[in-house]
């Protein structure tokens, strides 16, 4: 894949298909309770589902393949196939607080969110290493 952000915004942009599939070979998931470093754990062969929405300015994300839940949220389409960053919006519960970030040179894809726990404040970062794309 040459570039995931560039492809996630010419099938934002401009395909036919409602959904996209991203593959990828290893999920890299951390915790963080309070800001420290918890637990680390990675899992092979996960996937995201990149949706388009009939809004030209939104796209929405299902993240399949999570520890726990599976959850979705909507992002702004990115105008650049640069480093983006942008909020989570539109999240389902126990996901409290998140953010997206795709950047092309690393061919990573990060979600970093929190999750609305009895106790104390639990952060996770997940970082996505892509193989593929199916339409």
């Amino acid at each position: 894949m040459s570039n995931i952000l560039g492809e996630i915004i010419a099938f934002l942009d401009q395909s036919t298909h409602k959904t996209m599939e991203l593959h990828f070979s290893t999920q890299k998931i951390m915790s963080f309770r309070n800001g420290v470093p918890h637990r680390q754990i990675l899992r092979p062969d996960r996937r995201l589902v990149v949706k388009k929405l009939a809004s030209p300015v939104l796209g929405k994300i299902t993240v399949v393949d999570n520890l726990l839940f599976k959850f979705s949220f909507r992002f702004i389409i990115p105008c650049s196939s640069l480093l983006y960053q942008g909020e989570m919006m539109q999240l389902q519960f126990p996901v409290s607080f998140g953010y997206l970030m795709i950047d092309p040179d690393a061919q990573v894809i990060r979600l970093v969110f929190e999750i609305d726990a009895p106790d104390d404040a639990i952060a996770l970062t997940i970082l996505h290493i892509p193989v593929k794309v199916n339409q």
